[in-house]
């Protein structure tokens, strides 16, 4: 399954590798079984993903594939503390940090972006907690 991933890096757009990296993390970090077009609309909105819902919805229905569920444990446990944890720059720099590191290689695009990316979704995390 890796080298069918890995090799899917040189077919897709970079647009496409986000779509399929931040879709998936929000499914991740925030524990969302629930998926339909409203989750992934609200999701879209929030951090303004690509233009069309659905291609949200790929991204998280196949997140179970790209991650593993534990890499990433440590940070959605204190995402999950909804409200009762403050997100410092230190902090939020840290878990850009960890993620990125924990990204699997395939499914990198810019790291100046990415950082970005993830930074927008640490920023919203309370209003992200509440959509699904």
């Amino acid at each position: 399954m890796k080298t069918l991933f890995a090799f899917l890096t040189y077919l897709l757009p970079d647009r496409m590798i986000r779509t399929l990296f931040l879709s998936s993390l929000y499914r991740q970090l925030f524990n969302v079984n629930a998926l339909d077009n409203n989750v992934y609309h609200r999701v879209n909105k929030i951090l303004n993903v690509c233009e069309r819902d659905h291609a949200v919805g790929l991204g998280m229905e196949l997140s179970k594939s790209f991650w593993n569920g534990e890499e990433l444990k440590h940070i959605e446990t204190e995402l999950s503390k909804n409200g009762r944890y403050v997100l410092t720059e230190k902090a939020k720099n840290e878990m850009i940090e960890e993620i990125l590191s924990k990204t699997p290689l395939w499914l990198r695009y810019n790291p100046t972006s990415m950082k970005e990316d993830i930074g927008k979704m640490l920023d919203n995390h309370s209003h992200l907690s509440n959509v699904a």
